[in-house]
């Protein structure tokens, strides 16, 4: 099992990252904000969930997520919008954290 205090430091260290990462990669590929930080939440959120994890594991569940995130929010976006007959606004942000998260 794992210290709980290593672990930790270990997800707060990637989720620093992260955040940096983020607006880097909002800035330079100008991808909207709200699926960047999307994606990293959902990136965030499936870190914290699991268990038993190692360091290296845990940066390459991460780096995974993330981009899954980012490439597939507008797929996945369109796909609920048709399912439920919603065009009030976009759902690309949501779709960020469902595909990040799940």
């Amino acid at each position: 099992m794992a210290e709980p205090l290593s672990t930790s430091a270990t997800v707060g260290t990637v989720a620093g990252w992260g955040i940096v990462t983020s607006a880097l990669v909002g800035f330079i590929t100008s991808v909207d904000y709200t699926i960047v930080f999307g994606a990293f939440t959902g990136s965030v959120f499936f870190i914290v969930t699991t268990t038993n994890l190692a360091r290296k594991q845990i940066v390459g569940y991460f780096i995974f997520t993330y981009a899954c995130g980012l490439f597939g929010a507008g797929s996945a976006a369109n796909w609920i919008e048709n399912k439920l007959d919603y065009k009030e606004k976009p759902l690309d942000s949501l779709a960020a954290v469902i595909i990040s998260a799940g």
